[in-house]
């Protein structure tokens, strides 16, 4: 399967909607009892789980949908991983 572009160019965004659909499978929900849940529609649900483009709010919508924290949609990700690290004083 082709990736859309910005799955291509943005593989965080890839792992965020690998993360949302593995979620959702793991609480049993079907697209449309999430989208149901978040007050989203089913094509909402599909796009983001395709393209894992999502604002924060969605993002705060789908977890308290999923009972789960945001933080969950991002395991790859440690901590501070992504931040500068401070030069010694």
């Amino acid at each position: 399967m082709k990736l859309p572009p910005a799955l291509a160019i943005r593989p965080d965004l890839q792992a965020f909607a690998r993360e949302l659909r593995a979620a959702r499978i793991r609480s049993g929900l079907s697209r449309s009892e999430l989208a149901r849940r978040a007050r989203m529609t089913r094509q909402g649900i599909l796009k983001i789980e395709r393209t894992g483009n999502a604002t924060v709010a969605t993002l705060i919508l789908l977890a308290k949908a999923l009972g789960c924290q945001v933080s969950e949609f991002f395991p790859h990700k440690r901590r501070g991983t992504d931040l500068p690290q401070a030069p010694p004083n």
